[in-house]
């Protein structure tokens, strides 16, 4: 069986100078609790000793939990901004994300993210065109659904536009239609929902441009 390490792939140098810095935080806190523990066994320890060494001891257990991963993968928002700008021969990305897209909970989060995304800019951008067909202007569709105008220019405007259901459900019954959920066919189902599942992927790279995938079809104009 592959070692952990041989898992992850081997870290950054970016990566490797944050770990040494987590390392100096652990020996830090050890030297400073060793002291505060001094003042808060004394007898007549005050209040503020106790919590003084409380306080280092989480800040001691906070260290440690972060040095239990063989090291940092990357913020899901940063390399999902990443991608949408991404070349696809940019191969030095697309290896960085299928290495991290070995981590089961970085992987569950992509493929939750990517879905999130790619569903709601689909849905968006059918409701946009019904309005368009209607011949209504953002403006009469706010005021049907009694919101600010604001707020539907947003809706259909805003690259990161996160709406909720509800809102959704009126903007849509105010055009004649309705929300519904279909099933994943059964390739998509492999793609992204046993990945979703399992926490891993025998291809990472390939799941990682599928997704991509789904989340740039959704914008790319009809």
């Amino acid at each position: 069986m592959a070692s952990n390490a041989a898992r992850q792939g081997t870290p950054h140098t970016s990566q490797l100078t944050q770990v040494n810095e987590e390392v100096e935080q652990v020996r830090a806190s050890i030297r400073m609790m060793r002291s505060d523990f001094k003042l808060a066994e004394r007898p007549g320890a005050s209040l503020d000793d106790c919590e003084n060494f409380k306080a280092r001891l989480e800040s001691l257990h906070t260290a440690a939990f972060r040095l239990s991963r063989p090291y940092p993968v990357r913020n899901i928002h940063d390399t999902l901004g990443r991608g949408v700008i991404a070349m696809t021969g940019n191969n030095a990305f697309w290896a960085d994300l299928a290495r991290d897209l070995e981590d089961p909970e970085f992987l569950r989060e992509f493929v939750i993210e990517s879905m999130r995304i790619a569903t709601i800019d689909e849905v968006v951008k059918a409701l946009d065109d019904a309005r368009e067909a209607a011949g209504l202007s953002k403006a009469e569709l706010a005021r049907a659904i009694q919101v600010e105008p604001a707020t539907i220019r947003r809706l259909f405007a805003s690259d990161k536009s996160n709406p909720t259901l509800g809102t959704l459900a009126e903007v849509a019954a105010a055009l004649g239609m309705r929300i519904t959920i279909e099933p994943l066919d059964d390739d998509e189902r492999t793609k992204v929902t046993e990945p979703l599942l399992a926490g891993r992927t025998a291809d990472p790279a390939a799941l990682a441009r599928h997704l991509h995938g789904l989340r740039t079809r959704s914008k790319v104009p009809a």
